[in-house]
């Protein structure tokens, strides 16, 4: 398999820039990143989707791990390895839920100071049509002829007037990419479950590379930060919710490093909105039982939602990824065929074995 690097940053002599920076919710250029070298005031307070590399060997890292690098997450290492964490603030606060919606995603659709070009993934759920409204990026979604995900995704678009690109995906071409996933993400710990995932955001970072886009907005980690899974409304008493809320969320980095090593294979990058340290503070404000009201997951994302959307896009209940796009079920078929009868990850493990 080849290898790609990802091309959505600035290489000069004093810096490398993989992704943006913010400060105070402006978007920092070159040379005004360059300038902040050693400024450990302003470091420590960037937001954004960065790993940073400058030419006296510091580095910095966003604060949630979005991009990926050998910095840890979170931190600013000087050149004498001085270790500072990194945690957005801002003298601009955004006190409500909505109006930080609206600045993550916007900051994020912006690519005036990079070379990126940008593209949102639509799915039809909540997640991804919020953002799709909102930026006014065009979109592109993947899916199995037929899928849920393609039906839906072309419902949004048509009822919210937004440009999209559909793919539909076909059973050899899933037999061919489960080597190349499972090859690129070795390093990382994948379950059947990640790869089913891995697969299907291979097609949509293949897609939108086609389409000369380097930067995906995603929807992803809304469902850890909203309350979005199944599992969230079998939950009675407010202590379990909140446990539910912290485990999920302690999965994030193992998923960040799945998702964007899966997008580097294709020298693109996810950019995730639900990530913004100003959505998160406004989401730990809500006490967990609240996020689920009336056996309505994700209640409080779907209220800010109907400003944007219409009342059956922002109340969809939509399939999680791998069953929306109905590739997980057709990497069953294929391993059935392989005489592997409901033992997906026998199969998964002997394509494992030849790479």
């Amino acid at each position: 398999m080849v290898a790609f690097d990802i091309k959505c940053f600035f290489s000069f002599t004093m810096i490398q820039i993989h992704g943006w920076v913010e400060l105070d919710g402006v978007i920092l250029s070159h040379s005004e990143l360059e300038a902040i070298k050693g400024d450990t005031e302003k470091i420590s307070r960037f937001g954004g989707e960065f790993c940073i590399t400058w030419n006296d060997g510091s580095c910095a890292r966003d604060q949630y791990g979005v991009m990926l690098g050998e910095c840890p997450a979170g931190t600013y290492i000087s050149s004498d390895e001085t270790r500072i964490p990194i945690a957005f603030s801002s003298s601009k606060p955004t006190p409500f839920l909505s109006h930080a919606l609206k600045t993550a995603v916007l900051l994020r659709a912006d690519t005036s100071n990079t070379t990126d070009t940008c593209v949102t993934a639509l799915s039809g759920g909540v997640d991804s049509a919020l953002i799709a409204a909102i930026s006014r990026t065009p979109c592109i979604a993947v899916g199995m002829e037929g899928s849920h995900d393609l039906i839906q995704a072309a419902r949004v678009a048509s009822l919210c007037d937004i440009d999209l690109y559909t793919r539909s995906i076909y059973e050899s071409e899933i037999k061919n990419v489960l080597p190349l996933i499972i090859e690129c993400t070795q390093h990382v710990h994948m379950t059947p479950v990640d790869i089913a995932i891995g697969v299907s955001l291979w097609f949509i970072c293949e897609t939108a590379k086609e389409q000369g886009y380097t930067r995906i907005l995603s929807g992803q980690r809304a469902d850890e930060i909203f309350g979005g899974y199944h599992r969230y409304a079998n939950i009675n008493t407010q202590d379990e919710i909140a446990q539910l809320f912290k485990k999920d969320w302690s999965t994030i980095p193992h998923q960040n490093l799945r998702d964007q090593t899966v997008a580097k294979a294709h020298g693109c990058w996810l950019s995730m909105p639900y990530l913004d340290a100003r959505i998160i503070s406004r989401a730990n404000e809500i006490a967990p039982s609240d996020h689920l009201k009336n056996g309505i997951r994700k209640y409080q994302l779907r209220r800010v939602a109907l400003h944007y959307l219409p009342h059956e896009i922002a109340c969809h209940e939509k399939k999680a990824m791998q069953y929306g796009t109905g590739i997980a079920n057709e990497i069953k078929k294929i391993a059935k065929q392989h005489g592997f009868d409901s033992r997906v990850s026998e199969y998964l493990t002997t394509i494992q074995k030849t790479c």
